[in-house]
């Protein structure tokens, strides 16, 4: 059954969408199982503080993201074919998340479209944190994307630009 995001539409499924096209990479982690998910946790703050001191981001930015980024993981580890590629990327004030499989026959769905315990929260936890979130597949690689907006006052100005409503910050 569709339900309503906090960006006023009815959906069962993302939509295929790009990241930003002008994005730094900062970092790849490859990760074949769950027991890999503490350290990858651990290694996006490591990058993430090298960036600027944690004090500089808005109050709960980087747990969000540590948060989403662990969840999709745990996801494509889990229901994916392997191997699991995560990417943070830098794009202005962004910080962008792509988790990656090898599955490109399945979309992501999130969990009300699916049996409790087959996956989907990750999706609904990015769009709740998130500025934007996304997917996309090449011909090898199924792709979730999620960015998170560094500065309040720019989160704003750029999900009005975009139209969406930002989150705010808990």
């Amino acid at each position: 059954m569709p339900y309503l995001t906090r960006y006023g539409v009815y959906m069962l499924n993302l939509a295929p969408t790009l990241p930003p096209a002008d994005a730094e990479v900062l970092h790849v982690w490859v990760l074949d199982e769950r027991s890999q998910l503490p350290t990858l946790k651990a290694s996006l703050l490591d990058v993430v503080i090298q960036q600027r001191p944690l004090a500089q981001y808005a109050i709960g930015t980087v747990d969000k993201m540590m948060l989403v980024a662990t969840e999709l993981a745990a996801n494509a580890i889990t229901y994916g074919l392997p191997p699991t590629v995560v990417r943070l990327f830098a794009d202005g004030p962004s910080l962008i998340v792509d988790i990656a499989d090898h599955d490109t026959q399945i979309p992501p769905e999130f969990a009300d479209a699916q049996p409790p315990g087959a996956g989907g929260l990750g999706l609904r936890l990015a769009l709740k944190f998130a500025l934007a979130v996304g997917w996309y597949a090449t011909d090898t690689t199924k792709h979730i994307w999620a960015e998170f907006l560094n500065d309040d006052t720019e989160a704003t100005s750029r999900a009005t630009a975009a139209g969406s409503k930002p989150t705010t910050a808990a």
